[in-house]
């Protein structure tokens, strides 16, 4: 009879530096999930746009591959107003942001498409302008997504 090799001591992770370096790989992943998500949501919702009006989803797709090589291009600086907790408004201010997607809304409910999306979007920039944030740029709405759903109005 052969007899297997012993196996080595299974180790278990180290309280403190090992396990927080687990635990941030597991939150940034996460925050990558809410990141694709958000943006193939958006996708999507374009593309039920487009298509509602006769557009073909695949002729959207050269303008969306656009779109997120410019929105890629301001996270550098929304991560920088993020960590300062300053959102200037250096391309435009909350209050412009939100004429934009109530037009969003207004053109999903007249082409008969979903407005769950741009409501959301936009009950997230209502909230942020009632706070006083209509004169600061968008990353301002990070403060909206740092309070729990029970402290909303």
């Amino acid at each position: 009879m052969i007899t297997p090799a012993p196996t080595p001591a299974r180790r278990h992770p180290r309280p403190g530096r090992d396990a927080a370096s687990a635990v941030r790989r597991s939150r940034c992943s996460r925050a990558g999930l809410a990141l694709m998500y958000g943006i193939l949501d958006g996708f999507l919702q374009g593309t039920a746009l487009l298509t509602a009006a006769g557009v073909d989803a695949a002729a959207f797709t050269p303008v969306a591959s656009g779109g997120l090589a410019t929105v890629a291009s301001w996270l550098p600086g929304y991560a920088r107003q993020i960590d300062e907790g300053a959102y200037a408004a250096a391309d435009s201010t909350m209050d412009t942001h939100l004429a934009a997607i109530d037009h969003l809304v207004h053109e999903s409910e007249s082409l008969g498409v979903s407005t769950e999306f741009p409501r959301f979007v936009k009950a997230l920039a209502d909230r942020a302008i009632a706070d006083g944030h209509g004169g600061n740029g968008y990353p301002a709405l990070i403060e909206q997504f740092r309070k729990p759903a029970g402290d909303r109005p």
